[in-house]
C-alpha cells in the first residue's frame, strides 16, 4: 500500500505567493497571516522554521498555547504544514522572542 502523499515531500514554491513570512512571537498570541500577510490560493502547503527560541503552538483559533496547552516547536527545526494547518496555528513565545521564516508552496 502506497503513501498518497509521497509526491508532497518535495513541493514546489509558489512563486505567485510573493515575499516570505518573518514572523516575530513574543509573549502576544500571533498567527503566520498576523500583520495583514496572506496566502495565496494556490498555495498548499507551508514550509517554516524556527529560529532563535522555542515556540508554542495550538492549531485551534479559539485556544491561546502556553506551557499547560499547545505542542512545543523547537528551534532550528523545520516543518512542512498544510495549508489548513497554518492558517490555524497560534503561536507564543516559551522563554525569549522566536522567529519564525514561512515559505509558500504549491503541490
Amino acid at each position: 500500500m502506497g503513501n498518497s502523499l509521497v509526491v508532497n515531500l518535495y513541493p514546489k514554491p509558489n512563486s505567485s505567493a510573493g515575499n516570505m513570512k518573518m514572523l516575530t512571537v513574543s509573549d502576544s498570541v500571533v498567527k503566520l497571516t498576523s500583520g495583514g500577510y496572506t496566502f495565496h490560493e494556490d498555495t498548499k502547503f507551508v514550509v517554516l522554521d524556527v529560529q532563535d527560541n522555542d515556540v508554542y503552538v495550538t492549531y485551534n483559533n479559539n485556544e491561546t498555547p502556553s506551557a499547560t496547552v499547545g505542542h512545543i516547536l523547537y528551534a532550528g527545526n523545520s516543518y512542512t504544514w498544510d495549508i489548513q494547518t497554518a492558517k490555524a496555528a497560534n503561536f507564543i513565545r516559551v522563554g525569549g522572542d522566536a522567529v519564525i521564516a514561512a515559505s509558500q508552496f504549491t503541490q
